[in-house]
């Protein structure tokens, strides 16, 4: 119903006969009280309740008027008060959450607001990576691919990392590889998952997995076991291990490394690399770069960018690809330090 249906409706200038059904039930459940309201819906279907709760929601006050006119349209007896009844979502939270319960009214208030952050899956915040994990590995990999995708990189990663290691590479390549489910899946898996799962309505507006998804998984887990899930993906697909590779670190993510590492860096790569580099770069950067570079160098780099003139983008990547690959070289042999890496035991103490 539009919003001045809805105005004409709640004012009282529109007669119950000429709404819609699923407004003159939301009008209803207002009029009825909470607790009345609450008993109803115990008795439809999620689908019932979602729709209902997306009208009463977006009702504002309804007026005596049209609370009297809506109980006698549903040949209800009650008697009228001559002051506005309030709608609203609180009041439909309020409403499921009396007849549903504080889990299925999250599930169908979650369907309300098309949670496209969310996960099909909703794994409970206070259970730990290693019990979810125990919990999964007896799952085929892609069902574990499946869950992993949705929830968030955090979480993800280290549930990853807590899975037993000979499973790992295979659930992980899945993740970079998997192809959004169909609902039927999605429920059957979430049959599966039983009481690990918040919600019980799949939500096809999610995010889904892919390599980038995957990428900033395996940044919060810890080198060791990042480098093992990637040497085994790269054994199956080079060129998925690659693009995982690009997407953990990108020249832009330079301003991570404290000044120890970026002159560690700088001594390692070609001048014409780092000036072509720098001129696709962000001011912060090429900041951090001359930041740590001699007054001297700084000049030469920066007559070296001016005398380059215009360059193709093409060439500019190459250059900072080369130096990116110094940079995990760099961090492979623990010569450098990445923040951010690593989740919690990924830190360093001075």
């Amino acid at each position: 119903m539009t919003r001045a249906g809805r105005e004409a409706a709640t004012s009282g200038a529109t007669a119950p006969a000429d709404l819609k059904g699923v407004t003159r039930a939301a009008m209803l459940m207002v009029a009825l009280g909470k607790d009345a309201a609450s008993e109803i819906t115990r008795h439809l279907s999620d689908e019932e309740l979602a729709a209902l709760s997306a009208e009463i929601a977006a009702l504002g006050a309804i007026s005596a008027d049209s609370k009297r006119a809506v109980l006698r349209d549903f040949a209800e007896t009650a008697q009228s008060r001559d002051f506005m009844v309030q709608g609203g979502e609180e009041y439909a939270r309020e409403v499921l959450v009396g007849s549903l319960g504080e889990r299925r009214a999250k599930s169908i208030l979650g369907r309300l607001h098309g949670q496209g952050e969310g996960s099909y899956f909703g794994l409970i915040n206070g259970v730990d990576a290693l019990s979810i994990a125990m919990f999964l590995k007896k799952e085929h990999p892609q069902t574990i691919a499946l869950v992993l995708s949705t929830l968030p990189t955090p979480q993800a990663g280290q549930i990853l990392a807590a899975l037993p290691e000979d499973a790992r590479t295979s659930v992980a390549y899945r993740m970079a590889t998997i192809e959004r489910p169909s609902p039927e899946v999605i429920a059957e898996i979430q049959a599966v998952l039983g009481d690990f799962v918040q919600t019980e309505v799949p939500d096809l507006g999610a995010k889904f997995g892919g390599t980038s998804h995957l990428a900033s998984s395996l940044n919060e887990i810890d080198q060791g076991v990042w480098r093992g899930i990637l040497d085994g993906i790269e054994d199956l697909d080079a060129a998925v291990a690659q693009d995982i590779k690009n997407q953990m670190f990108t020249f832009s993510d330079l301003v991570l490394l404290d000044n120890k590492s970026i002159q560690a860096v700088m001594k390692e790569v070609d001048s014409k690399d780092l000036a072509l580099s720098l001129k696709g770069a962000t001011q912060e950067v090429r900041e951090l770069v001359f930041g740590n570079m001699s007054k001297r160098a700084t000049t030469a780099i920066r007559e070296e960018m001016d005398y380059m003139g215009p360059v193709r983008v093409s060439e500019v990547e190459a250059a900072q690809g080369r130096i990116i690959d110094v940079v995990r070289r760099l961090e492979a042999e623990g010569a450098i330090y990445i923040a951010g890496r690593g989740g919690k035991e990924g830190g360093i103490i001075e």
